[in-house]
């Protein structure tokens, strides 16, 4: 009941959907996959999760997306009395085409409808979405400064046997090179960014001498240059609808991606677990993406010191140049989700223009 109203007892934006779910019969979804490509196949379970005394005794389920040919009937789904649970079919179809002509993706609504003879019991939908192929390669073709050493860091993706050993996992040089950008092993001032897993003293004297700097740090992270100006990367505690994720839609990050503020369903692999925390609420103009709970003065669990908008993309500069701060899980281990390449590349788009930072560290 918390989650169907907000601070001043007003109708909260999850509402409807933790009421639709509120039922004794539901179909449910169990995807793989929702952010796609054209050309890709969209694979998934339609389930049944029956809790209700009334049996259902010759029930049908019709499932469709939306605007399209595609769909099935399912015929003979029979329950008992109480709490049961059936998988109806799986799914699998080619997902439509999408232009890139539209400048964003498509959501494709996926609808299912169960009946118990002619009586309608449950109706459900889902989106999906679907990105034109062009877009899985980037379109930037100036090379980006990613020392080998800078690009590698200890994140969620490093197995504990490895970290044991002391394997610093995860390259930025070779992921993003893998994925088309075009890298240059170490600090060329002739490149226009840098994108680092980390930021020590030689890479504080890039920065510091008029380089532009992208850290991606997508797990709890500090250095000397935060510790100095009372910052970190920390992790935002709990998780689901009691953090509130947006992006500024006028910074243009995200614009390929059909989405609205607070960020859901398009974000489930890309978004952010960890956040920029002890900024100057003064400088929340310096907040390109970030969250914050439903609750006044809302105080993060995990870290007492912090209060207010956490980054999760976030402008900083530090003499003669500047840092953006993204939190986002956009590499390695999201490197295929349409809606992580994109943002990556928003991103870096975004540093490649330049940019203005209210927040100095010193």
């Amino acid at each position: 009941m918390a989650r169907n109203t907000d601070y001043w007892r007003e109708k909260g934006y999850w509402a409807d959907m933790f009421t639709k779910m509120s039922v004794g019969d539901l179909l449910i979804l169990d995807w793989e996959q929702l952010n796609l490509f054209t050309g890709d196949t969209f694979r998934a379970e339609l389930h049944l999760s029956h809790m209700c005394v009334m049996p259902i005794i010759n029930g049908v389920v019709k499932w469709e997306v939306e605007g399209t040919d595609i769909g099935g009937v399912v015929e003979g789904i029979k329950t008992g009395e109480g709490f049961d649970v059936l998988l109806v079919t799986p799914i699998s179809f080619k997902v439509p085409d999408v232009s890139p002509d539209a400048g964003v993706g498509k959501a494709c609504r996926i609808i299912a409808r169960l009946y118990d003879g002619e009586r309608l019991i449950n109706e459900n939908e889902w989106e999906i979405y679907v990105y034109p192929k062009a877009w899985s390669k980037p379109s930037i073709e100036k090379f980006l400064n990613c020392p080998m050493y800078h690009s590698l860091a200890f994140d969620d993706v490093v197995p504990n046997a490895l970290k044991s050993m002391g394997w610093e996992h995860s390259s930025l040089l070779y992921t993003l090179g893998v994925a088309g950008f075009n890298m240059y092993d170490g600090f060329n001032r002739d490149n226009p960014v840098a994108v680092l897993h980390k930021i020590d003293e030689l890479a504080e004297d890039y920065i510091k001498g008029g380089g532009t700097a992208i850290l991606i740090a997508t797990g709890a992270y500090n250095c000397n240059l935060f510790k100095r100006n009372g910052l970190r990367v920390a992790f935002m505690g709990g998780g689901g609808p009691g953090k509130v994720n947006f992006i500024r839609k006028e910074s243009g990050i995200g614009k390929r991606v059909p989405f609205d503020n607070p960020l859901l369903w398009p974000f489930y692999k890309a978004g952010p677990r960890v956040g920029l925390v002890g900024l100057d609420p003064a400088n929340n103009e310096d907040i390109i993406a970030g969250y914050f709970g439903h609750f006044v003065n809302f105080q993060d669990t995990y870290d007492p010191q912090s209060r207010g908008v956490a980054g999760s993309i976030t402008k900083l500069k530090y003499g003669k140049g500047k840092i953006l701060v993204s939190t986002f899980r956009v590499s390695p281990r999201n490197n295929n989700d349409p809606a992580a390449k994109i943002i990556l590349e928003d991103i870096i788009i975004y540093a490649l223009n330049g940019f203005e930072a209210m927040t100095e560290l010193k």
